[in-house]
């Protein structure tokens, strides 16, 4: 089981939208996850750049 999956919450911890929580809705490849906003905007980012919330 890995960290990062679909539907797991995470928290932005780089970038400009640092320290908004994020849901994962597709992983891309081993590096690029696309994630949706809070406001409902949808972005591709790092896995590097985010950290799954418990």
């Amino acid at each position: 089981m890995t960290a990062i999956e679909k539907g797991r919450d995470v928290l932005i911890i780089r970038g400009a939208d640092a320290g908004k929580k994020a849901s994962v809705e597709e992983i891309l490849n081993s590096f690029t996850v696309r994630i949706k906003l809070g406001t409902g905007k949808s972005r591709n980012i790092n896995i590097r750049h985010i950290e799954p919330l418990s």
